[in-house]
């Protein structure tokens, strides 16, 4: 198998669709030597791993557990289904180069896509797209259009924006080493990827021998914590799955277009209180409040946390939670959590996030706005928390736009590279 297969730069999904699970099911050699050096992993001295099953029963358990097709989620399986790949194509010969920029679909790997998509008219057609051993690369289509609207991509010197396809791979391709591996891209731990690109499981062709060392590889840590917890908590089955991933440090990729509903029960975020001196409210605090969240605004979130831990004083203004929604309400909709707002470019992801995003919204008369980030009623804090800490989906898209922000980055080091020569 060619070791450049496809890969998104953006999301780090592969093009042919997901991994399902880690071994199949009828390859008992392999269910059987890779449920040992798990087994080996959690048999550690470490008195927190007394309470483990016996062996017999903890072979069984885990076993469910490698060989369930289901162990990656999902939800990869739709993401790089149209794509959009930039750099230049090659013919069927290999012999004419075409700078350009195609939307595609069907990988059949070996760097081709089977259909490319006519703009023009709309329509599809069966036209194979070749891509030549890492000379482009692709981005699923909707991160494309979240590459276009969160970053800034200009010439610094003329400050215009040039041919964004050919110059962003100039930009790109110096950190890219091969199509599997992209080290400055929080694409979480990379699964060997490579090994697995035509297959549903993850080690199907990592030769028996491998195995143990592949768990290493992955930096399993001695005494699996997560996954012995889990085990002597009494849970089973895909209850395990969560805290395996947590171990391996696997990246658990969910579709960032999936908003959270309102949720039963849910509590806006708390902070400690201080007791703190009248006579040491530092001169920033005097600032009118207007003025003081315009400053704060241009900050991220965790830098504005650690503007709050200054001192008391700080900590009790900023963190106080009528202050706080008004902040987060500025940093959606002009700072840095603008990520969190639905792409107007990414064809019907504004209609898709309206309904969940209006369930927070309490007052029926509110329900009529436009934008529910402009509703006086939107619960800010407590809404980004829930994002932040429980939406896997945005978790993933915050995860996607830092990597957009890092491109963004790479791109302004090159111009201003460039243009000092």
């Amino acid at each position: 198998m060619d070791s450049w297969e496809m890969y998104c730069l953006i999301s780090g999904a592969p093009a042919r669709g997901e991994i399902g699970g880690l071994v199949h099911p009828d390859d008992t050699d392999k269910v059987n030597t890779l449920v040992s050096g798990l087994i080996g992993k959690l048999r550690v001295s470490d008195s927190s791993n007394m309470d483990l099953p016996p062996e017999v029963e903890l072979r069984e358990i885990l076993a469910q557990v490698v060989v369930d097709p289901n162990f990656f989620p999902k939800s990869m399986k739709r993401w790089c289904s149209e794509v959009v790949v930039f750099g230049g194509f090659w013919d069927e010969d290999v012999e004419m180069y075409t700078p350009g920029v195609r939307v595609c679909s069907d990988y059949s790997g070996r760097g081709t896509f089977e259909r490319v998509l006519n703009e023009e008219s709309g329509q599809w057609t069966f036209n194979e797209t070749l891509i030549h051993d890492g000379a482009v690369a692709f981005t699923d289509r909707r991160c494309w259009h979240y590459l276009q609207s969160w970053g800034v991509f200009k010439d610094p010197a003329i400050g215009r924006l040039p041919t964004f396809h050919e110059n962003l791979w100039e930009v790109v391709f110096p950190h890219q080493s091969n199509f599997t591996e992209t080290y400055d891209l929080d694409y979480g731990r990379r699964m060997i990827l490579s090994r697995s690109q035509f297959s549903d499981y993850l080690f199907a062709e990592c030769d028996l021998p491998e195995l143990p060392g592949a768990l290493d590889e992955f930096c399993l840590p001695e005494g699996a914590p997560n996954l012995a917890e889990a085990i002597t908590q009494g849970l089973r089955g895909k209850s395990l799955h969560t805290a395996l991933h947590k171990d391996l440090q696997t990246w658990i990729f969910e579709t960032p277009d999936a908003w959270p509903e309102y949720p039963k029960n849910v509590q806006p975020p708390t902070f400690w209180l201080f007791t703190a001196s009248a006579s040491g409210i530092p001169n920033m605090l005097t600032l009118p409040v207007e003025v003081l969240l315009e400053v704060l605004s241009l900050l991220d979130l965790i830098d504005v946390l650690n503007t709050s831990s200054t001192c008391k004083s700080s900590r009790n203004y900023i963190t106080n939670y009528e202050f706080f929604s008004m902040l987060i309400r500025e940093l959606i909709n002009h700072g840095s959590l603008f990520w969190v707002k639905p792409c107007p470019l990414v064809k019907g992801e504004v209609e898709q996030a309206r309904a969940p995003l209006l369930s927070w919204i309490q007052s029926d008369e509110e329900n009529l706005q436009l934008d529910p980030f402009t509703s006086s009623e939107f619960p800010f804090s407590t809404f980004i928390h829930y994002c932040l800490v429980e939406s896997a989906s945005m978790k993933s898209r915050r995860r996607l736009f830092g990597n957009v922000r890092q491109i963004e980055g790479w791109w302004n080091i090159h111009w201003a590279n460039k243009n000092n020569k």
